[in-house]
């Protein structure tokens, strides 16, 4: 079953920026956060809203042609399932040994 609700430091790993940051961006209303008795928990959707719109700026500012379509119904990113996250873990892997390989030739 994929989680409809993060805790700040789940989004800050994701997003790779600081518990703090989450908590700005919920205040700036980039992100929707709700509080299940005195925790705050960001929704998913609003997680991978705030995502898609930064792809989208960072296109248009850079003038890029290339169009992005949402996911079909999730994202890897939010999935229970870890195979996708293991998969690009190692793709990631695979290229900085490939980088390393390159400049100690």
């Amino acid at each position: 079953m994929r989680k409809k609700l993060l805790r700040p430091d789940e989004v800050a790993s994701l997003l790779n920026i600081s518990r703090s940051s989450v908590y700005r961006l919920v205040s700036e209303t980039h992100l929707v956060g709700l509080k299940v008795r005195s925790s705050l928990r960001i929704t998913v959707d609003s997680v991978e809203r705030y995502v898609e719109r930064q792809i989208a700026a960072l296109l248009l500012e850079t003038g890029a042609e290339e169009t992005i379509s949402p996911a079909s119904g999730s994202s890897a990113l939010f999935d229970d399932d870890d195979e996708s996250c293991d998969t690009a873990s190692q793709e990631a892997g695979n290229s900085e040994n490939s980088q390393k390989a390159e400049t100690s030739r």
